[in-house]
């Protein structure tokens, strides 16, 4: 079923002014109107009714998840939405992913995944830079790297840019299942 919706442009414009300038508001009214859709209709149906407000904002974290919004933008778009600060936008969307890790962990995984595609290795530091800006994302690959029996990302001092030793980076490249070319 298609379904067109217009939307008043002063509208997207406020929701414009609640996200950050590099976030489109077109795109994510779009995702918030084919969410709203989907939960009505599954509400008439009764199918997968939240029990809780605390329920449903985690469906419509997860829903907003799949489709699309990157993990680097999740935490603006959450607290933008809900009208939560940062820090609880960044615990919904943590207990969401933790919630429903089999469904979102594609999106986890291509976010990781281009977060090591732009690695650069620094010879000063002997360390590979990976820029993560997603706390969600940072915790997994965390996880994983001391699951793989590595030695755990290191902070650079440049916000969200981490420090992998080689063995870290490449056991990384082989859990995301790319070429770890470029090896020092």
């Amino acid at each position: 079923m298609r379904l067109d919706i217009d939307f008043p442009s002063d509208r997207v414009q406020q929701l414009q002014k609640v996200l950050s300038p590099e976030i489109d508001a077109d795109r994510i009214a779009r995702m918030i109107a084919e969410i709203g859709a989907v939960e009505a209709l599954d509400q008439a149906i009764g199918k997968d009714e939240p029990r809780t407000l605390l329920e449903q904002r985690h469906h419509r974290v997860k829903a907003l998840l799949l489709k699309g919004v990157g993990m680097e933008d999740a935490e603006v778009v959450v607290s933008a939405l809900f009208k939560i600060p940062p820090s609880s936008a960044r615990r919904l969307i943590e207990t969401t992913a933790a919630r429903f890790d089999v469904e979102l962990r594609g999106g986890m995984m291509k976010a990781a995944r281009e977060a090591f595609e732009g690695a650069h290795f620094n010879a000063k530091k002997i360390s590979w830079e990976v820029r993560i800006p997603s706390s969600l994302i940072r915790k997994w690959i965390q996880e994983e790297v001391l699951r793989g029996g590595e030695i755990a990302p290191k902070k650079s001092g440049r916000g969200s840019v981490w420090l992998f030793s080689q063995g870290a980076r490449d056991y990384m490249c082989a859990v995301l299942e790319i070429d770890a070319g470029g090896s020092k």
